[in-house]
């Protein structure tokens, strides 16, 4: 300006970077009380798992519930992160990759939690008696297991943990 006057610039965008992330359970319902944060990925020719980071390196950034099953991130460095959860009961399959860099706000994150439920019976024949060695297997349309099946103990039960992963009834085969 050739003259005295008084400007006001644009508003100038530090290279800070937010991510915040809604965890929900496989139904929609939003997940509060997880424990959310956003690892450093590390390049792809120093390790062969992208979430193992050896303990001198760690760079875990924890995020903060700012609602119900919302969680945002504090300041991030331009990075490329993994968003990791933990919640007791729930199982994190998937591991987005977020690129964020020059003062981006990523909002559009959504995470679907499975959860972990425990199914036990008795196998019994025609007089109600308890019948071992009995192949049980789920049909895992909406589940998965560890094991592809399992059998009855020497009284005909039996109890397995799955993991639900989507909304709908598990069919169960005996052998």
């Amino acid at each position: 300006p050739s003259v005295p006057e008084h400007i006001r610039l644009e508003p100038i965008k530090l290279p800070i970077n937010f991510i915040s992330v809604n965890v929900q359970d496989i139904y929609g319902k939003n997940l509060s009380g997880a424990t959310v944060s956003f690892l450093k990925k590390q390049p792809e020719s120093s390790v062969r798992n992208p979430l193992f980071i050896p303990p001198q390196t760690l760079a875990m950034y924890p995020a903060q519930e700012v609602g119900n099953g919302l969680y945002e991130s504090p300041p991030l460095p331009d990075h490329t992160y993994l968003v990791v959860v933990r919640k007791e009961g729930y199982v994190q399959k998937d591991y987005p990759e977020i690129p964020i860099r020059s003062g981006e706000t990523i909002a559009d994150v959504l995470l679907h939690l499975p959860h972990l439920i425990t199914v036990s019976g008795k196998v019994t024949n025609g007089k109600g008696e308890g019948v071992s060695g009995v192949e049980v297997q789920f049909a895992q349309k909406n589940s998965q297991r560890s094991l592809h099946h399992f059998e009855t103990d020497e009284h005909g039960e039996f109890s397995e943990q799955l993991l639900v992963t989507n909304p709908g009834k598990e069919t169960l085969f005996l052998r």
